[in-house]
């Protein structure tokens, strides 16, 4: 590569595949490629098969008069190491694209699959017997935390257990994948639109079926039709029958859809720190946070979180409630002093309603910081939690994070199964502070009688809900424009056209009656 100013090139030395061969030698090929900002010219390669590969591509995408590639690797093909297959394909032409395109600054790269003459972005599969190998191989030396992807087609049961063990004990993240497309976040894929349905405005970028499981979903393997549907521009919401996935993002998703914004589509989640995960892990997601659940872990995680941007937290605030079937049990402040000796029943341990009960407790250490871990039972998601207390005999208590919307399906079974709604709410949350700001305010609102535990007023605490995305700072180049421009279409869209009109939920956001100021600075200081 000719000698010039580092502004005026590209590099990606984060990049490896799998090689493998009969002679019973395998080895991990770092790709080594930089590209040329000012300079037009045909790709360098060590291998004539990478250079044929690349124009194909190219020639797929109607690039004419490319920038300059230089590419290399180590170990050294042809010299130091003899290639067989063609499993290598995949890896070469996502660098060649991420180092003319520009990408986000995210963790290694690990990728293996055929492409097919077709160029129509089909990934075909490894031979089975050289993908196990692979797999013995990226088991012994893939680095922590690194993407693997690979083609769906080998995504088989069989090697279900070494994908598995690949994130136990590497934490590589296993993305399965039957085309190109569903990987273009990890270069500027503006001017790629060459395959006719992504032309059309093909929206659902995804990873199905046996082996979704291994996604970019980061909890234990859960049974497929458990698993969400995770594409490569998520906007990750919280339970399939909560405020955020019904109510807040289906907007955002219609306004990026209108301004060419393709793919991203509402995803459930189990809440705020498994979206905070996904945006870190793809930062082209986007995600709605609880503001207090964000803020705490913003002051554990200072430097992740300068990956992370706050787009907006304007629209809406979301309330704590506690729920029981104990007639003894009608006040926040009752279940406070029976704390030590009441089950608590929450949602996920990962979720945003768990992270807000454990800031609670870290806060109110006399009452809630008492109850014994192993009087702590977590379920899949509010539903659950719901079903749990339903059922209950002992005096249970649920906790959780939920708009009191009446038309919401959570709010209905809690009312069919004669539930008591308790506010959470009390001086001592209300001066909970950090770095010298409120954290909670409380509201205020009427709704119709039966939905909550006296009267058809109630006040509770509550706490802002934001949408967050990854720091335009993580790209370069044009993807680093688009990535502003996303941010600046979702923060233009008006806050009450967020608020779906048919709900009474609109009416009890608007309605506010005290709200302390936030958390913006929390995050500022964090930082």
């Amino acid at each position: 590569m000719p000698k010039g100013s580092k502004k005026a090139e590209r590099k990606v030395h984060h990049v490896a595949f799998p090689a493998v061969n009969r002679k019973g030698s395998s080895v991990l090929v770092q790709l080594h490629c930089v590209a040329s900002l000012i300079q037009r010219g045909k790709p360098v390669t060590p291998d004539r098969r990478f250079d044929e590969v690349i124009r194909r591509f190219r020639g797929a995408e109607g690039v004419h008069d490319p920038p300059y590639t230089f590419f290399d690797t180590e170990p050294r093909i042809g010299r130091d190491y003899h290639l067989m297959g063609d499993s290598f394909e995949l890896a070469i032409v996502l660098v060649d694209r991420m180092a003319r395109y520009g990408y986000p600054k995210i963790r290694p790269i690990i990728a293996t699959g055929c492409l097919p003459r077709a160029v129509d972005g089909a990934v075909g599969s490894v031979n089975e017997a050289d993908f196990e190998r692979k797999l013995d191989l990226l088991l012994q030396s893939a680095p922590r935390g690194a993407l693997f992807i690979f083609p769906k087609k080998n995504a088989v049961e069989s090697v279900g257990h070494v994908l598995a063990r690949l994130k136990v004990e590497h934490d590589v993240t296993c993305m399965p994948i039957e085309n190109l497309a569903e990987i273009s976040f990890l270069w500027n894929s503006v001017r790629v639109i060459w395959w006719p349905w992504l032309a059309a405005g093909f929206a659902a970028l995804t990873v199905v079926g046996i082996m979704t499981s291994y996604s970019l979903i980061r909890e234990p393997v859960p049974k497929p039709q458990a698993v969400a549907v995770l594409g490569t521009r998520s906007i990750n919401t919280a339970g399939e029958k909560g405020a955020y996935h019904t109510l807040f993002c289906p907007p955002i998703a219609a306004a990026l859809q209108k301004a060419q914004f393709k793919g991203y589509e509402c995803t459930p989640s189990k809440g705020t720190v498994e979206n905070i995960d996904r945006v870190l892990e793809n930062p082209t997601n986007i995600g709605f946070v609880q503001l207090d659940v964000y803020a705490n872990e913003a002051i554990k995680r200072g430097e992740e979180f300068k990956k992370l941007k706050v787009i907006r937290d304007d629209f809406a605030c979301e309330h704590l409630w506690m729920v029981t079937r104990s007639p003894a049990l009608d006040t926040y402040n009752s279940i406070r002093s029976s704390a030590s000796r009441v089950r608590f029943i929450l949602p996920p341990k990962e979720s945003g309603s768990a992270a807000t009960f454990a800031f609670l407790q870290t806060n109110d250490p006399e009452y809630l910081g008492r109850v014994p871990e192993n009087r702590i039972i977590y379920k899949d998601d509010a539903t659950a939690v719901l079903d749990e207390i339903g059922s209950s005999t002992d005096g249970a208590v649920g906790f959780f994070v939920q708009f009191a919307d009446p038309d919401n399906d959570n709010i209905k079974l809690l009312m069919r199964k004669r539930l008591k709604i308790v506010p959470v709410i009390s001086a001592e949350i209300l001066r909970i502070k950090l770095n010298g700001r409120e954290v909670y305010g409380e509201q205020t609102f009427e709704s119709e009688p039966g939905i909550f535990a006296e009267g058809t007023e109630a006040t509770t605490a509550c706490t802002r809900v934001a949408i967050i995305t990854g720091a335009p700072i993580l790209f370069e180049g044009e993807a680093a424009e688009r990535q502003e421009q996303m941010i600046r279409k979702v923060n233009g869209v008006p806050a009450d056209k967020l608020l779906l009109q048919g709900s009474r939920i609109v009416t009890v956001i608007r309605h506010v009656t005290n709200l302390a100021e936030q958390v913006i600075e929390i995050l500022v200081h964090a930082k």
